[in-house]
């Protein structure tokens, strides 16, 4: 019987294309023998469950009249095939001792947990060294009342202009601020920025439309027209701040929808604080919206002038961060997927258990459904092809005049160093070994070989449409081992 081996992740980039994948897989010591479709031996449950159910489930939604767009079929094809060396494998060697390594490839779909997870990463690497740096920043969070939150998302213009009218808001409250703290006569030399993601899922996986902020915890002043810009804290906002952000951003929203054509608003039961009309969007109905703050408890309450219930925009806003540790865990926290394949098994009996990341109560820590329904709940967490999900905002813009003297200030802003005064028999932390290995991976475009610590070279790259081998690779004169051993070929599957 073919020896297997059992291989540790290992991370790489190859001829541009990064390479990774969660989970080990084990593969004949010869795989040259066999094709790599049969030498396939080990899927995620995700995975499987695609496999098993994704074309009957493309019938009972048809059948059931809600016939799923193309391009969320293809994504869910692609997640069931990621990491399956059939689909494309390349093959990296060492040509000192020729010790070579087979590499299945990602599928990079917008629903797949391993592609996500490795984009959460990389953006989150981003944000820290590139954007923010020692920057202190706040979480903010912008969310919407129940009857917007689970299909504004569905209408690409609606949830673009929405997510306007929350920074907005949040800039509007960071300027004026700016001005009673500075005594400025206007707030045209104070600017603001902020970077967004949005989301469409809750920890349980229903559609849950909101936006994620980390937003620069002061503004940008210049004084002059070529001057140079300094930063300058704020303090942190005040519950009745918050709600009047979310009022804001209530007003503007409500706005938008009437540009739209589906709000008419009504001038009995509209006040400073609340807003009545007509939504048509969804359901018709007539219904008062305002504004309030996340840890409010006036999340639904009863309008006294005709006895409706009013839905609150509602604003959350976090701690200050300072350290980018806790920075970088923020970044990860909002760029995070739906849910990794930890959360999702099978049972005996064929149904999906799914594993929320909150346990909101101890008898809720597992969701028992039926594969259909599991799909029901995946398939509109597909984003749209050519959707950015993550943007920055003012200063931070592509094209903002601002943008290099900002970011340039990023490193110079002082700040409290976590790792002063460690001793230094103590061991890192992860976060520190994390950041560690993110500067030492950085250092070579492919990794080492195990063995000898020569950098290792494409051998070959297949894939369904083309195959591609390295005409400069020239293997090794010397013997692979000792004599009594034979040459081995490993398999690996890369962690993102």
């Amino acid at each position: 019987m073919p020896r297997a081996h059992t291989i540790t992740p290992f991370p790489s980039v190859i001829s541009g294309i990064l390479l990774r994948h969660h989970r080990v897989m084990c593969l004949p010591a010869c795989p040259r023998a066999s094709s790599p479709r049969h030498a396939w031996r080990w899927l995620t449950a995700f995975a499987c469950l695609l496999r098993d159910n994704l074309a009957g489930f493309v019938v009972d939604r048809r059948k059931r009249n809600q016939v799923l767009p193309t391009s969320v079929v293809q994504q869910l094809e692609r997640a069931s095939e990621c990491g399956d060396p059939a689909q494309g494998h390349a093959t990296i060697g060492c040509s000192a001792c020729g010790f070579t390594k087979d590499v299945a490839l990602s599928c990079k779909g917008r629903i797949c947990p391993h592609c996500l997870t490795r984009r959460m990463r990389e953006r989150a690497t981003h944000l820290v060294e590139n954007i923010f740096g020692s920057t202190p920043v706040r979480h903010f969070v912008g969310s919407f009342p129940p009857q917007l939150k689970s299909n504004i998302g569905f209408d690409r213009g609606l949830l673009t202009g929405s997510l306007g009218c929350f920074v907005e808001a949040i800039s509007h409250w960071q300027r004026s601020k700016a001005v009673e703290l500075l005594g400025l006569s206007s707030d045209a030399m104070v600017y603001t920025g902020m970077a967004s993601t949005q989301h469409r899922w809750s920890s349980t996986l229903v559609t849950n439309f909101h936006f994620h902020f980390i937003v620069p915890d002061g503004v940008y002043v210049q004084r002059t027209p070529d001057g140079p810009v300094e930063f300058i804290t704020l303090p942190a906002p005040t519950r009745d701040e918050l709600a009047g952000i979310a009022a804001h951003a209530c007003r503007l929203v409500c706005e938008l929808l009437a540009r739209r054509g589906f709000w008419q608003q009504s001038v009995e039961g509209t006040s400073a604080d609340r807003v009545r009309g007509h939504l048509t969007y969804g359901t018709p109905r007539w219904i008062t919206f305002f504004g309030a703050a996340a840890d409010s408890p006036d999340f639904e309450v009863d309008d006294a002038a005709d006895g409706n219930r009013a839905y609150p925009f509602t604003i959350y806003a976090g701690k200050r961060i300072q350290d980018r540790v806790h920075l970088e865990n923020l970044a990860l926290y909002i760029m995070s997927p739906p849910f990794t394949d930890d959360q999702v098994s099978i049972d005996i009996d064929g149904n999906v258990k799914f594993r929320p990341k909150r346990s909101w109560h101890e008898e809720c820590s597992e969701i028992t459904m039926t594969p259909y329904a599991f799909l029901d709940r995946v398939a509109p967490l597909i984003a749209p092809a050519r959707w950015n999900a993550n943007r920055y905002h003012g200063v931070f813009a592509s094209n903002a005049r601002l943008r290099k003297q900002v970011v340039a200030l990023r490193n110079e802003i002082a700040r409290p160093n976590p790792l002063q005064g460690k001793p230094a028999n103590q061991p890192l932390t992860l976060s520190e070994q994390r950041m560690l290995l993110r500067v030492r991976s950085q250092e070579a475009e492919l990794p080492l070989c195990p063995r000898c610590q020569t950098p290792l070279e494409l051998i070959e790259l297949v894939t369904p449409r083309f195959h591609y081998k390295n005409p400069r690779w020239l293997p090794p004169d010397t013997p692979r081992g000792p004599a009594d051993e034979p040459a081995t070929h490993e398999t690996w599957l890369v962690s993102p």
